[in-house]
């Protein structure tokens, strides 16, 4: 019995699925690499498939199993699901190829922003092909979607006016007040340290309500904050944040 398990498909694909994910683990730099400990199950559950699905058509080849069989119905089942999955990879890597080749037409690339993917919008947004005029008008419909902009932020595409539309939203512009804090941590604190600010816009910033962690940090790296600024800021309960506040605040002399 022992023996059989040992050389058994099944328990091979297991070993071999888990083996591949723990080595992917291990070999990652990625910080959230240990998040796949959480499934090592699945993948192992996926091994033991394919590792069955091996067996079973190696006895139908020595016709050791029946054909017409619930067995086979499973496996036709995993093979239809597998031939999906694979074709959606392609596809997907495909759509992703084009939207960052800068050969690809503008039809094509809108095609592609219209599809709502993120990791398509980013590589699109990012793509110097891509007509200004295309990144106005996605920018006019969703000014404040903090995915959308911060898309544009990174890309070739931003310019001044739409700086200034973004510096100009207000809470009542958001859905919630998650969107509102998004914003000013994926947007507004990165316009900041990628210096796409003027020093009026800097005291914009400062005087927002409810200013979140990373916008404050990002206005403490900048010249332009006043000591009278930073101390709107205070008090805080971060400790940490409050401790950056004031080592900022001693290190240009406020009192």
């Amino acid at each position: 019995m022992i023996s059989k398990l040992k050389y058994s498909p099944i328990l091979i694909g297991a070993l071999l699925s888990t083996a591949y994910l723990l080595y992917g683990i291990f070999t990652s730099t990625n910080s959230t690499a240990a998040i796949g400990f959480l499934f090592v199950p699945v993948y192992a559950l996926i091994g033991a498939i394919l590792g069955g699905l091996v067996e079973h058509v190696f006895f139908l080849i020595q016709k050791k199993r029946a054909l017409l069989s619930k067995l086979s119905a499973f496996y036709l089942i995993v093979l239809f699901i597998m031939g999906f999955y694979v074709f959606h990879k392609m596809e997907e890597r495909q759509n992703l190829a084009a939207a960052e080749k800068p050969q690809t037409s503008v039809i094509e690339l809108k095609k592609l922003l219209e599809t709502g993917d993120g990791a398509l919008q980013r590589k699109v947004l990012a793509n110097p092909s891509l007509p200004v005029e295309v990144v106005r008008d996605l920018f006019k419909v969703n000014k404040a979607r903090y995915d959308i902009a911060s898309d544009i932020i990174h890309g070739p595409h931003l310019e001044n006016e739409m700086v200034s539309e973004m510096i100009r939203l207000v809470p009542d512009n958001f859905p919630s007040k998650v969107e509102y804090e998004l914003y000013q941590t994926y947007v507004w604190a990165t316009l900041v340290r990628k210096k796409k600010v003027s020093s009026e816009h800097i005291h914009e910033f400062a005087a927002k309500p409810s200013p979140q962690h990373f916008l404050i940090l990002a206005l403490l790296e900048s010249d332009e904050l006043s000591c009278e600024e930073k101390k709107k800021f205070l008090p805080q309960t971060n400790a940490v944040l409050e401790n950056a506040i004031l080592q900022s605040m001693s290190k240009t002399g406020c009192p």
